[in-house]
């Protein structure tokens, strides 16, 4: 279900608009843009998508965007991870796409230590494969060690998941280490009267992806599930409300927009880091007016003209 609304969810009749994975690669694709005016062309750029979960979400769409659009050449990665990691999918997901990898460690994403895996695992996998690809040599003018590789930490429907607390300490973590980050997550107003409607987009653009979902489920019941018993069919009901409670009680935990913010300057204060934080609605069927999901995006001022 979180994969159709991911990667085909996008239909807005009489228009066909980019599907929300779609257009999380361009918020990342312009991050990429911002990265390489404000530091050099040649600088690399690793993606690590953080609680990935089974699935990676986007991911696959994201890394298939990325690798035939305007950065192509530059193969670029994006390394999923999770506390829990799902090794054998990601196996096959990356065996299907070359540069979809993953950390087969457990990695908290409120404390990523710098001493071990992913962190060292990943920079030094990350540089290997620049080795391998004879892009430095050592009678070049650049080394390995002048070597820039700009991480991008995202998490795709997953901010709402965490506390306060604990998305203070995922912020808090990512500028320590001078992260770049962008979350997609589902949208929540303040509690106040005029942005009632708003919130009713939201409710409204979930409940209508279970119903548009449903055909899979009832497909999915019946072919996937071994041995087949008829009886199975009284429960496909029973999946749908399941869905259509499970996505409606993740509307209900989503932070506000401005409690996220509001976190993100705190810390920028707390730690003595300078970052720009923004938040872009992502267009969903319902349009403008009842915006469901949002993408936040926070980048150090100390990369030049970003954003």
């Amino acid at each position: 279900m979180l994969q159709f609304v991911w990667t085909q969810f996008g239909l807005n009749l009489p228009l066909i608009r980019p599907t929300i994975a779609e257009q999380s690669a361009q918020q990342i694709e312009n991050i990429i843009s911002h990265l390489k005016n404000a530091l050099n062309k040649e600088t690399k750029v690793a993606i690590m998508d953080l609680c990935s979960g089974s699935g990676g979400g986007p991911c696959v769409a994201i890394q298939d965007r990325l690798n035939t659009g305007e950065h192509a050449k530059e193969n670029i990665s994006i390394y999923l991870s999770d506390l829990y990691p799902s090794v054998d999918t990601w196996k096959l997901l990356s065996s299907k796409h070359k540069n979809l990898k993953f950390v087969d460690k457990s990695v908290n994403a409120m404390n990523i230590p710098k001493d071990w895996d992913p962190l060292f695992f990943f920079f030094e996998k990350v540089l290997k494969e620049f080795e391998s690809t004879g892009v430095n040599n050592s009678g070049d003018e650049d080394s390995d060690e002048d070597e820039q590789v700009c991480v991008i930490r995202t998490m795709f429907g997953c901010l709402h998941h965490f506390n306060s607390e604990q998305l203070s300490q995922i912020l808090k973590d990512t500028m320590i280490q001078g992260h770049c980050f962008m979350a997609v997550d589902l949208v929540r107003f303040d509690e106040k009267p005029d942005h009632c409607l708003q919130d009713l987009g939201g409710l409204l653009f979930w409940g209508v992806s279970v119903l548009l979902g449903s055909p899979f489920i009832f497909l999915l019941t019946v072919f996937k599930l071994r041995p087949f018993r008829p009886l199975w069919l009284c429960f496909f009901w029973l999946l749908l409300w399941v869905a259509y409670f499970d996505s409606n009680v993740s509307w209900a935990r989503a932070h506000p927009f401005r409690e996220v913010l509001k976190l993100a300057y705190q810390q920028c204060g707390q730690q003595n880091v300078l970052y720009r934080w923004q938040h872009t609605y992502l267009q969903v069927p319902f349009g403008r007016r009842f915006p469901a999901v949002v993408c936040y995006v926070g980048v150090p001022v100390t990369f030049k003209n970003l954003l």
